[in-house]
């Protein structure tokens, strides 16, 4: 945070400069959807790991 206040105040004669910070923050957005459909692929790994799990903790159990 004091980096930002430091940087605000030099930036105030270089516009141009404030520009570019903006840029990177759309960037931010824009990578959030393509990791949806990542996070998606999880999810469906996750179930299909704890299937097999669960089926070879109940024999060992049962010993």
């Amino acid at each position: 945070m004091v980096n930002n206040q430091t940087l605000k105040p030099e930036p105030v004669p270089g516009k141009s400069n404030n520009n570019p910070p903006q840029t990177n923050e759309q960037e931010s957005p824009k990578p959030t959807p393509p990791k949806n459909p990542a996070q998606k692929r999880t999810p469906r790994n996750r179930p299909k790991k704890k299937k097999p799990n669960n089926g070879n903790k109940t024999p060992p159990n049962n010993q």
